[in-house]
């Protein structure tokens, strides 16, 4: 239970990053005329205002100490998310098949199928 939900944190790391990460922190940066605007935490900022959460730093601990797991992750997730779209492409395209034939009359009357002549052992 506890590989789901690092897997599930990583997969959630990999699709919102900047939100797993920092989640909706803001910080107050002044401006050159000394003005005050509030700014959304990223890790371009060099602040003490913005924390990261407990998940984000230990995955970017993690791909980054472990940097060939990170990059094998990283493409696998995409490889699955690409099979999944266009497994439903597909779905979506084909639809499903009739089984109008199984229903009708014509195929109760039909002998082409005399299991009568067969032994049954």
């Amino acid at each position: 239970m506890m590989f789901i939900v690092v897997a599930i944190n990583a997969f959630v790391y990999l699709l919102i990053p900047q939100y797993s990460i920092y989640g909706d922190q803001h910080y107050s940066a002044v401006v050159n005329n000394g003005t005050q605007t509030v700014e959304i935490c990223t890790q371009f900022v060099s602040t003490d205002d913005c924390q990261m959460t407990v998940m984000g730093r230990i995955i970017l601990r993690f791909f980054y100490k472990v940097w060939f797991f990170g990059a094998v992750y990283f493409l696998l997730s995409w490889l699955f998310l690409i099979v999944f779209l266009i497994g439903c492409i597909v779905k979506i395209v084909r639809g499903r098949e009739s089984n109008i034939q199984e229903f009708t009359t014509d195929r109760l009357f039909d002998d082409d199928n005399d299991d009568e002549d067969n032994p049954l052992i």
